[in-house]
């Protein structure tokens, strides 16, 4: 998961890539939004995007949308995203992009999934043993 400040940039550099957010009204948002569950925001930033709106978003939308959120999504598509990675691993044997897979990593940790950030950790190591010819391939 991302963190606020990562969101807000998301969103900013999305919808104004040639005017970005102040120094004070991204504080603004910090503040008034750091009571809420980055997940949640995450994935209201997101769903706000997909809405096809063209501005950005004020910060009593994006509390709306993180109220109506369940929590849970976020896990599983962060779930989907490990088994999407394996499959492609799988499917283009030894193919793999190593930012892709410690990027991942990463959110899962910030996200407190730790055992899915230890079963990705695993497969990772592997699939690096095996691409680098050190781990015999099943």
């Amino acid at each position: 998961m991302a963190t606020l400040v990562e969101i807000l940039t998301m969103l900013d550099e999305y919808y104004s890539p040639n005017k970005p957010m102040t120094e004070s009204r991204r504080a603004l948002y910090v503040k008034t939004l750091e009571d809420i569950e980055v997940e949640r925001l995450e994935l209201a930033a997101i769903d706000w995007v997909k809405q096809g709106k063209p501005f950005m978003p004020k910060v009593s939308e994006l509390r709306l949308i993180a109220k109506n959120i369940n929590p849970g999504q976020g896990r599983n598509l962060l779930t989907f995203e490990f088994i999407r990675a394996k499959d492609e691993f799988y499917h283009n044997w030894g193919v793999y992009d190593p930012d892709t897979w410690e990027a991942m990593i990463a959110r899962y940790k910030r996200a407190g999934l730790l055992s899915l950030a230890d079963c990705a950790e695993n497969f990772y190591e592997w699939i690096r043993g095996v691409s680098d010819g050190h781990v015999e391939q099943v």
